[in-house]
């Protein structure tokens, strides 16, 4: 087991981190064992000390900006609302046939809801316009 900055990496782990780090041949063994290291070090808490070269602090910052940009949430869409011109009709039917029996007739929502009074007594009617059945 190495053990680095308190944390002591298993020989397991530093094992299969060695050799997937030299198997991509950029490595020898002595810096895919300090990479290893590091990485476990990193992964749980640990802080390493190294100053990254210029090339490695432009990575970062780029790898950083591409990840910042994709956890922004998307904005929601919001789509425009067709009218629906059969349901405005049968809401002005409506209200023309209460208008004889009834008093303080209302066109609350255009396509939907129409309020009224008989006598003492408030109304509303809801107008729901079902969905054809899925074949």
């Amino acid at each position: 087991m190495a053990k680095e900055k308190d944390i002591i990496v298993p020989d397991e782990y530093l094992d299969k981190a060695m050799e997937k780090l030299m198997a991509t041949g950029h490595y020898s063994l002595a810096e895919a064992r300090d990479i290893a290291i590091s990485d476990y070090i990193i992964d749980h808490g640990g802080r390493v000390d190294w100053e990254p070269t210029v090339e490695e602090e432009r990575k970062m910052r780029k790898a950083t900006k591409l990840v910042a940009e994709r956890k922004k949430p998307a904005a929601p869409v919001k789509r425009e609302r067709k009218e629906d011109f059969v349901k405005q009709t049968l809401i002005s039917l409506l209200a023309e046939a209460l208008g004889r029996e009834a008093t303080d007739i209302e066109i609350t929502n255009k396509e939907r809801i129409i309020a009224f009074k008989v006598g003492e007594d408030d109304f509303e009617v809801m107008l729901t316009k079902k969905r054809k059945p899925k074949k």
